[in-house]
């Protein structure tokens, strides 16, 4: 594995250096908002990667120094996310596609044969295993519901899951039309989910009560993104959307002309939403009214899906490299060349790691300030 960076900046990208934080769940937060504040300095410094073996089945998971990461056969690694050294590894004996997520010592995380696991995360020892129907795909979300810890989750088996954190117990769970291929954003006492039967459905969180469904006009395979009272969800036809999780009001769409659709999560800062296409181009709107504001386009298919950081944006393709775009304009900064194709999507937890298509776990530490 080859480590090129092709624009080496030494200034910083508008502000202080992305302080050390916790990436816990798929998209980093509840809302799965893809967006962390701060800054990186560039350029990039590799600073170590891993072999696990096999392909790397979503974006790892980072708390408390740790990096937790799944795999397609089967196993779980957990590494010191400074060094990469190797602390516990588990299988549970079927493909790992989702993203872990990590609360209070736990590690929550569904499986390709339909189980939903809880481990110890200091030691990777199983504490409770939940049997949904068919695969899980999308990470899990934490949530308090009725005053207790709780995590929420889709399945291939049509259901949207919340379970009792603590003992693996159903609290309710909610029959869509189809596969729930993404992950529940959770913000002010409701889930906002898509799926496969071409709907986005607002939930009351304490009893999965149906409260909003929005007709979405095709497949909605990654996850919703939430910030404020507005919701942001990608289309396989290629329609970005977002709309008014009180009142489920159509705030704005964008067709973005995408032959091959979008399969990736938007993320969404303070006033940009960034979505990738499987044409290979980035787009970043305005998230008030959906106005675009630019295109960047990789050599291959965007299938992972982008964060934003402070004043860059992170972005994977299937051309093999790592993007760093200019939020503001949408002019590279920097690349650096993983190889093959890359699906799962990058996270920013103090450090930068990316899960490469050969198995291998990538990180990258931030220029001194």
């Amino acid at each position: 594995m080859r480590w090129i960076c092709t624009l080496a900046l030494a200034a910083t990208v508008a502000g202080a250096p992305v302080a050390a934080q916790d990436w816990p769940c798929g998209r980093g937060d509840a809302r799965l908002s893809g967006y962390r504040p701060g800054a990186l300095a560039l350029p990039l410094t590799a600073a170590w990667s891993f072999d696990t073996g096999d392909d790397i089945g979503g974006a790892p998971a980072c708390v408390d120094g740790r990096l937790y990461a799944g795999c397609i056969d089967g196993s779980l690694w957990c590494l010191d996310a400074q060094t990469g050294a190797r602390l516990w590894r588990r299988s549970v004996g079927t493909a790992v596609e989702a993203t872990p997520l990590v609360d209070q010592g736990r590690l929550y995380v569904g499986d390709s044969r339909g189980d939903f696991h809880c481990l110890r995360a200091d030691t990777g020892e199983e504490v409770w295993r939940f049997p949904a129907e068919a695969k899980i795909a999308g990470s899990a979300t934490m949530a308090t519901v009725r005053g207790r810890a709780a995590v929420v989750f889709g399945s291939y088996d049509r259901n949207l899951y919340c379970l009792d954190a603590k003992t693996g117990a159903k609290l309710w769970s909610f029959l869509s039309g189809n596969y729930i291929n993404g992950s529940p954003a959770v913000d002010s006492g409701r889930v906002v989910f898509g799926g496969c039967d071409g709907k986005v459905r607002v939930l009351a969180l304490d009893t999965g009560r149906l409260l909003r469904e929005i007709d979405a006009g095709s497949y909605v395979p990654g996850s919703p993104a939430i910030r404020g009272t507005t919701a942001f969800a990608a289309t396989y036809a290629g329609r970005v959307f977002a709309f008014d999780v009180r009142s489920g009001r159509r705030l704005w769409e964008h067709e973005a002309a995408a032959e091959n659709g979008l399969v990736s999560a938007p993320a969404v800062g303070p006033d940009a939403v960034v979505v990738g296409n499987r044409d290979g181009k980035l787009l970043c709107l305005d998230s008030r009214t959906g106005r675009l504001r630019w295109v960047f386009a990789t050599g291959g298919r965007i299938d992972s899906s982008a964060v934003i950081a402070g004043g860059a944006v992170l972005c994977a393709s299937t051309d093999g490299w790592l993007y760093l775009i200019d939020l503001a304009r949408g002019r590279e900064l920097a690349r650096y060349e993983v190889g093959g194709e890359i699906l799962a999507s990058p996270i920013v937890a103090g450090m930068v790691f990316l899960g490469a298509p050969d198995g291998t776990i990538c990180a990258w530490r931030a220029s001194a300030p």
